[in-house]
């Protein structure tokens, strides 16, 4: 058995990451997980980042459910994410930093083996900020109307009585210049 990971004659390599632990017993490693079209292969490391032992799992033999392979990510501990993979022979559990990393391994697998879509949505760091800029927009807000602090932000809305449109600032009321009803801006 090789130390080194070499691909297979006509054996393409689709996905590779470090950093990676093996195991029920550790939590992180120096170690690569890598990607074939033919099968994941866990290429083992020391402790100083040596080659020491090449693991590989054929495709054929990770477990195929209801048109969906048999990968799960779940949590080692209440930190540590993991993906387990079940194979004919057994699970198999890698140790991830990170669980969207975790998920991406589970949704690369997945699609190479049964051609569906992805199993987990990933968290892209553009809807992480668009939901805490949502989150602190409404709570500047909040804390501008129980101090009293008047906003110089502008807003406009439609007339809720005749449909024109309206503009003013937020905490606001205006009238209505066709229908001369109020509205206070929120």
């Amino acid at each position: 058995m090789s130390k080194t990971f070499i691909p297979e004659p006509d054996e393409t390599v689709l996905k590779r990451t470090g950093e990676i632990g093996s195991g029920n017993g550790i939590t992180r490693g120096k170690n690569d997980l890598i990607l074939t079209d033919r099968a994941l292969v866990l290429q083992k490391k020391n402790l100083f980042g040596k080659d020491t032992e090449v693991l590989r799992y054929p495709l054929a033999d990770i477990l195929i459910s209801n048109g969906q392979a048999q990968v799960r990510v779940g949590k080692k501990d209440a930190v540590t994410p993991v993906l387990e993979v079940y194979l004919r022979t057994g699970t198999e559990t890698f140790c991830f930093t990170w669980e969207d990393d975790a998920k991406d391994w589970a949704n690369e697998i997945n699609t190479l083996l049964t051609g569906q879509p992805p199993i987990y949505k990933l968290n892209t760091w553009v809807e992480e900020v668009a939901g805490m800029a949502a989150a602190l927009s409404g709570t500047v807000r909040d804390v501008r109307k129980a101090f009293g602090i008047r906003s110089d932000a502008a807003a406009a809305a439609v007339c809720p009585s005749c449909g024109a449109s309206i503009t003013g600032t937020e905490g606001e009321t205006v009238r209505c210049p066709y229908c001369g009803s109020y509205h206070t801006f929120e």
